[in-house]
């Protein structure tokens, strides 16, 4: 099973296909075993994979996806310190300044990792360390001082989902029950009172829209 799979090209005049395959780590073997074999068997076909995936998957299949010459494997270093600190100031552009302990706080614990910085920048908004109702934005420094930020990527998103009011987080549990991708009319039918909170959860980046999907007012 994946999290995401997308496929472009491949009409019938014989252009490329790329296959486009996310979360790979989450693939059962018997998926994993599939893939190398379509890869065996086309060959001679303009094919292109990108298989995404965390170390984990190479933990359980070190082998994979085999020896064959028709794969390379990239792998994402975690930012050097200089590049750290570029990243934590971009996303304060607004800020009139950005203190030395903000910037600190946000590259200290994440070992180069952006995923963990940007979720730590929105986990402060979230707690309103970081007033982004005005422009420019308005940093509050005593709860800035009096911030606990988790170790984890996982800590920093379970911190957020905590600090949610209760029915944006009833929303989105709800939500995971119809699916990781849902329309919004099924998630109102499940409960109308989502449809005041999903909103917001959009604008915290919690729930992502797709523009891609929308069909008849349906999202």
């Amino acid at each position: 099973m994946f999290r995401r799979v997308s496929v472009h090209g491949g009409s019938q005049d014989g252009s490329p296909v790329i296959l486009q395959l996310e979360d790979l780590h989450w693939a059962d073997d018997e998926s994993l075993d599939f893939l190398n074999y379509l890869a065996e068997v086309n060959r001679d076909m303009p094919l292109l994979m990108l298989a995404f995936t965390r170390p984990t998957l190479f933990e359980r299949r070190a082998d994979w996806p085999g020896t064959g010459r028709w794969h390379e494997r990239i792998e994402l270093h975690p930012l050097d310190k200089g590049s750290s600190r570029l990243l934590a100031n971009e996303p304060f552009k607004k800020l009139p300044e950005v203190p030395a302990a903000l910037r600190e706080l946000i590259t200290g614990g994440a070992e180069g990792k952006p995923f963990y910085m940007e979720e730590l920048v929105r986990m402060l908004i979230d707690q309103g360390v970081i007033d982004t109702s005005g422009d420019p934005w308005r940093l509050n420094a005593e709860r800035l001082l009096s911030t606990k930020v988790p170790s984890t990527l996982t800590g920093v998103l379970q911190a957020r989902l905590d600090g949610l009011p209760a029915d944006e987080r009833l929303t989105l549990q709800e939500a995971s029950v119809i699916g990781q991708v849902f329309w919004d009319r099924a998630l109102f039918a499940l409960d109308p009172q989502t449809e005041a909170a999903l909103p917001r959860l959009v604008r915290r980046e919690l729930a992502l829209p797709r523009h891609d999907a929308e069909i008849d007012g349906l999202r």
